[in-house]
């Protein structure tokens, strides 16, 4: 049987804040496999063309001193933040590459339901956040839209320019310990 977005989405709303049947429910969407290190991720984002920044490890919080200014697609940059930070977490500005749909949890996947095909339809990249429920969806940027900071729907945000989201595998400890960003759709970028 084939896994479709709204199989899931259904999953979640069902499983709610259920770890043990988030877990089942994830590892028949993305069976577990060893994700690229933090270095590996950082360095293919940056042969990409992706700008990134190193975050606190296990936190959200940028490492640099200007945070997502700095970000930087330069392999050579990026290769020397992960030497010197190994387990730092990846962040992107958004707004050049991607805006996100930020959906936070079950609310927020009932709230986004009735736009839910056309998100799909427009998104470049899903991924799975490491709140129960969470979703980002990439979109296309648009270069007027804001950071809405809750203010689009319950539970749901956007992240644009001077804005900035963790990519996978990034982790942190904010809903339990050790929860990975995980690509459910990978971005198609530049």
């Amino acid at each position: 049987m084939k896994i479709t977005d709204d199989l899931l989405h259904a999953a979640v709303r069902l499983a709610g804040d259920n770890q043990d049947m988030l877990a089942r429910i994830e590892a028949i969407v993305d069976p577990p496999r060893d994700p690229p290190s933090l270095l590996e991720a950082a360095l293919g984002y940056a042969a990409r063309g992706i700008p990134i920044f190193p975050l606190v490890p296990l936190q959200k919080r940028p490492l640099t001193s200007h945070g997502l200014h700095d970000a930087t697609a330069e392999t050579a940059q990026v290769a020397a933040w992960w030497a010197r930070w190994p387990q730092a977490n990846i962040g992107m500005p958004t707004g050049a590459v991607a805006d996100v749909i930020d959906v936070d949890g079950t609310r927020g996947v009932i709230a986004i339901a009735p736009y839910l095909e056309s998100i799909r339809a427009r998104a470049i990249g899903i991924v799975s956040t490491p709140r129960p429920g969470g979703l980002h969806y990439y979109v296309p940027p648009a270069g007027d839209r804001r950071n809405s900071a809750g203010k689009l729907l319950e539970s749901v945000d956007t992240r644009s320019r001077g804005g900035y989201v963790i990519l996978p595998p990034s982790v942190t400890d904010e809903h339990g310990p050790g929860r990975r960003y995980t690509w459910l759709r990978p971005l198609v970028a530049g």
